[in-house]
């Protein structure tokens, strides 16, 4: 429902959404849906991540040409087993890094409160302030709404947490996020 419309950096928000309450969600983050944040982030915002299918592709044809080479009689140049090596242990270590990242986190319990300068999340007697005008971007995910600081700095809303007041939050980040990049339905 949120406008996917590329916009230039820079641009005001013409829309004037004000809200008469504070929505607050309370919500609980584990390591899954930091796992899936993780891969959204690092997919959108580093494009060499983009090709791991590919790596992993083409690691596994010069494997097998190495094979069959090998199998021939004839020996492929070790500069190609040096290749396959490299593609491997980057299609196979990027995915062990992200899950070792999440699976570090504990499940926390975050509470969001949006009104119409910003939002304020809360964990662990610890709070922080994020302003509209500073927030990067905002993604969804069949699972989840990332608001994004900076493209290494997330806050992961699940959508099953927020249900109840998923139309106002969305109205809102429609209004409030329009000069930075969306991609929210």
């Amino acid at each position: 429902n949120l406008d996917t419309r590329p916009t230039r950096r820079g641009a005001k928000s013409t829309l004037s959404t004000s809200l008469a309450v504070t929505i607050e969600v309370e919500t609980s983050v584990g390591p899954k849906e930091l796992e899936r944040a993780l891969w959204v982030t690092l997919l959108r915002h580093t494009p060499g991540l983009r090709v791991l299918p590919l790596t992993l592709i083409l690691c596994l044809g010069v494997v097998f040409a190495a094979t069959a080479t090998a199998l021939s009689g004839t020996n492929l140049p070790g500069l190609a087993y040096l290749f396959a090596g490299a593609c491997g242990l980057f299609a196979v270590g990027v995915p062990m890094a992200v899950r070792s990242i999440a699976a570090r986190s504990a499940t926390r319990v975050f509470k969001y409160s949006f009104d119409d300068t910003g939002f304020d999340i809360s964990a662990d007697g610890r709070s922080a302030r994020v302003v509209w005008e500073t927030l990067y971007e905002a993604v969804q995910t069949r699972k989840m709404i990332i608001l994004c600081e900076k493209p290494s700095v997330f806050h992961v809303l699940p959508l099953a947490e927020g249900a109840g007041r998923r139309p106002e939050i969305d109205t809102l980040i429609n209004a409030k996020v329009t000069n930075k990049h969306k991609t929210l339905n």
